[in-house]
């Protein structure tokens, strides 16, 4: 049944991607390339000749399938690094409030969770105060609408705030389980708690727990007393540690190199 189910799944988020590439096989024509059928984020190289294929994930967090294929190699997660004009700081009101106090809890569901956030934002506020914990909600527009009038001078709502200057100055992050949040709060060294709404959230989750830098806490499960007491948790040292010396292993990861090198001839 599973089996069947994951299917019927993955049948929906093929027809939603293929209905997306249609600017990449516009791009194809025009540079002379034929029309492939393949389908880029879910068959891997399989149908093509493809001479390499890259896992874009640290090999610390996840080894490569056993069932992947033989050309996958899996150089690291390929963070972003914008020149300094293009570079997005953390607005100024925000720095303020960071600078104020102690490391505050980030909630954040990424850039897609954010649509169906529920009632994350409300039970993360209030197991923030239940803590006594400074509380940054990273949020969608709508959301932080609907909640800047309610918090109170430890919280501070914002819908737009790049992770990898935030996460740094957090004591803890508490996400959807995103593979783009997931890896930058490794990048950052700080203890996660997953709380994965769907798709590859729930493996990323157990990942987190498998490293000993977090855990994961089921959606239907994120309630007040749940979540403040995974909050307490996260406090013991360990996580901390595991998180730091996590991060400190993927300096030496080089995801982006490693294909700019094969791009430019090293193959």
């Amino acid at each position: 049944m599973a089996i069947r189910y994951n299917e019927l799944v993955r049948s929906f988020i093929r027809t939603g991607i293929n209905l997306r590439l249609k600017r990449l096989h516009v791009f194809r024509r025009k540079v002379g390339l034929p029309r492939s059928r393949e389908d880029l984020f879910l068959d891997f190289g399989r149908t093509n000749s493809a001479s390499k294929i890259y896992g874009l994930y640290s090999p610390g967090f996840a080894s490569p399938p056993p069932d992947g294929p033989d050309n996958m190699e899996v150089p690291g997660f390929p963070f972003y690094a914008p020149r300094d004009e293009r570079r997005r700081a953390l607005s100024e009101p925000l720095r303020v409030f960071l600078s104020s106090g102690d490391a505050p809890v980030v909630f954040t569901l990424g850039s897609f969770a954010p649509q169906v956030s529920g009632g994350f934002y409300d039970v993360s506020i209030s197991a923030a105060r239940a803590s006594g914990a400074r509380a940054i909600l990273l949020t969608g527009p709508k959301d932080a609408a609907r909640l800047s009038s309610s918090v109170g001078p430890s919280e501070f709502v914002c819908h737009d705030a790049p992770h990898d200057e935030l996460f740094p100055f957090a004591s803890c992050i508490v996400h959807h389980g995103g593979i783009g949040t997931t890896a930058q709060a490794l990048r950052a060294g700080k203890p996660q708690l997953i709380v994965p709404f769907f798709g590859d959230q729930p493996d990323h989750g157990k990942r987190i727990e498998r490293l000993g830098v977090g855990f994961a806490l089921r959606l239907s499960d994120y309630d007040l007393k749940n979540s403040t007491k995974a909050l307490a948790e996260l406090r013991d040292q360990r996580y901390l540690r595991a998180a730091r010396d996590f991060a400190i292993s993927m300096r030496a990861e080089r995801g982006v190199e490693a294909i700019v090198d094969w791009a430019s001839g090293g193959r």
